[in-house]
């Protein structure tokens, strides 16, 4: 399990677990060791381009990706 957790501005957390620190932060090059990516929709919507082409390329050859939606401050 990979996990990218933003810390302030371009500053993200990378913890992994069956995984080095190094695949956690280059985790979106190799999507194809994935089962399944679980994005925050902030987070997807701040990521580049590639990343996204990236992603949608690994849906279509079986990625499954569970997409969050943000949520609600009182």
């Amino acid at each position: 399990m990979i996990s990218r957790t933003r810390v302030g501005q371009d500053r993200f957390r990378f913890d992994a677990i069956n995984a080095s620190t190094g695949q956690a932060e280059s985790f979106i090059n190799n999507l194809s060791a994935m089962d399944v990516l679980i994005l925050d929709s902030r987070e997807y919507a701040e990521l580049s381009f590639s990343a996204k082409e990236q992603i949608r390329e690994s849906v279509q050859n079986g990625l499954d990706v569970l997409l969050r939606s943000p949520g609600v401050e009182e």
